[in-house]
């Protein structure tokens, strides 16, 4: 919202939806530019051009560096990790670079500027072949997943 919708606009419950910002820039990159920009800054696109233009907030150039857009790396709050990472008693992941993690909905997250890894890590305790186990997965991902990589060997089966 920019701040300038009518009190009759914002009554209205149909008027409102919540998305991730990363689903939003999946459907328009056009938006990523903007997402350093400063608080209060609101952008719209030009009917003329469909190009974004500023109309509130101080004056800012896409690519122009904020102090508070600097100041969110490492972000405060969230466990830093590096090196060999576990991420179950007998798995783990080596980081070359800093992360920060969390967890969200029973997943490993872990990010940086510019990357992030989610992961689940599934035992199968259910005696199912590696294929029927992957196919159960694939068929309750999310259909707004992207960048799939699939690859097995004998005893393992990574997706």
């Amino acid at each position: 919202m920019s701040g300038m919708e009518s009190q009759k606009y914002m009554d209205e419950a149909d008027n409102h939806c919540i998305f991730d910002v990363n689903t939003l820039a999946n459907y328009d990159p056009d938006i990523i530019p903007f997402l350093d920009a400063p608080a209060g800054s609101a952008f719209e696109r030009a009917k003329s051009s469909c190009e974004f233009q500023q109309v509130a907030g101080k004056p800012w150039v896409p690519g122009e560096k904020s102090a508070a857009s600097a100041m969110r790396w490492p972000p405060p709050g969230f466990l830093l990790v590096q090196g060999e990472h576990p991420i179950t008693n007998t798995w783990s992941i080596h980081l070359t670079d800093t992360f920060a993690q969390r967890v969200e909905d029973g997943q490993l997250v872990l990010w940086r500027p510019g990357f992030t890894i989610w992961l689940t890590a599934w035992e199968n305790n259910h005696g199912e072949t590696q294929r029927k186990r992957l196919n159960a997965f694939k068929k309750v991902a999310s259909p707004e997943r992207f960048d799939e990589q699939e690859s097995k060997s004998i005893a393992l089966t990574r997706y």
